[in-house]
């Protein structure tokens, strides 16, 4: 078993590092899900001049090493909670941006033609030892990091400047300092992952792994007990997969908190073992591990992610779709222009 992150895409060029001085009208720090959708919608706009800058190559942060599975029905679960502290009606615009969030990812990857292993699944959502699942809806498979590689290259397609392994040294009034160079904007949004910080936000660490391929009468029966994409919320923790494009069961488990930031994490041995053995359960033969990672990603201890449009930040938003619905409001936030999330985060 190999300790490292199962997704690959050796077609990737990455862009040069940022050298030499640089102007921009918004500048976007993070390259990520959250940023380049932040980029995405601001184009969407009309808007020119949109600068992303990564400390890394894109995707290498928490987006490339998630499951791919974006899933809306999920976090629209404490809806009624929403109901009781906004409005009934702001909650159910907040479910409804979550799909809004789903449908654009579908436009964007037929629009770009991004290559990324996009596949639609009906999400099955089982409950403790019961055998018996409930569909919820159905939701997006991709590899994450050809999706979001694949949608940098788009985005560079359109006009928007992309700079990795570009880090962030500090901000001057209007001009933000790197190793080798300068970037003068008009305006600027952090979306920076489990490295932003705020008292709202806590890191959790996830693990995940990817068996080597199946048999058929393996994928048979998988399909059969409805686990080609699922969630299995159990007693203490929970359980998520899907099954790849190249016929692996991928089982990711749970998560653990941690003080410190940033999207590394050491290989979280305990949920190995716990993936193994629902492995076993659920096919009935000891099946090959052939990748196992730790991940960690950023939750806000509130029911709805971290926002700040005056300081230019998202984060905890805890999942993929939940970040492309906030970046939707945040570019319309920033661009001042009404959304229907306004009254979900306005002076939050």
């Amino acid at each position: 078993m190999k300790r490292k992150c199962f997704w690959r895409n050796p077609g990737y060029k990455a862009c040069k590092p940022l050298t030499g001085h640089h102007k921009t009208r918004y500048l976007i720090i993070g390259g990520g899900v959250a940023g380049l959708f932040i980029a995405h919608y601001l184009l969407k706009k009309g808007v020119k001049k949109i600068t992303v800058i990564d400390k890394g190559i894109i995707g290498s942060g928490s987006t490339g090493q998630s499951a791919g599975m974006l899933v809306a029905q999920l976090e629209t679960a404490p809806i009624e909670r929403l109901a009781t502290l906004y409005g009934r009606r702001a909650a159910v615009r907040y479910a409804q941006a979550l799909k809004d969030a789903q449908g654009e990812v579908r436009r964007l990857i037929r629009k770009g033609e991004i290559a990324c292993e996009y596949k639609k699944h009906s999400l099955k959502f089982f409950k403790n030892e019961s055998g018996k699942g409930k569909h919820l809806e159905e939701s997006i498979s991709v590899n994450p990091i050809k999706f979001i590689q694949g949608m940098a290259q788009y985005l560079r397609s359109r006009g928007v400047v992309i700079y990795e392994n570009t880090s962030l040294r500090k901000v001057q009034e209007n001009i933000a300092v790197t190793p080798q160079g300068t970037i003068r904007f008009e305006h600027i949004a952090y979306a920076l992952g489990t490295s932003v910080r705020h008292k709202t936000l806590e890191n959790y660490v996830t693990t995940i792994c990817v068996t080597r391929p199946l048999s058929s009468k393996k994928i048979r029966r998988l399909r059969h007990a409805g686990k080609e994409m699922f969630f299995h919320d159990e007693r203490q923790s929970y359980l998520y997969g899907k099954i790849t494009q190249d016929r692996r069961l991928l089982v990711g488990y749970g998560d653990v908190r941690r003080k410190s930031t940033g999207a590394a994490a050491r290989l979280h041995v305990p949920h190995v073992r716990s993936i193994k053995r629902y492995i076993r359960r659920a096919i009935g033969a000891n099946v090959s591990v052939h990748r196992a990672w730790s991940a960690a990603y950023s939750l806000s201890k509130k029911p709805l992610p971290y926002v700040s449009v005056s300081r230019g930040i998202i984060g905890g938003a805890g999942t993929q779709i939940a970040t492309i619905a906030i970046a939707s409001y945040l570019a319309s936030a920033i661009l001042g222009e009404k959304h229907p999330l306004n009254r979900l985060f306005t002076d939050r």
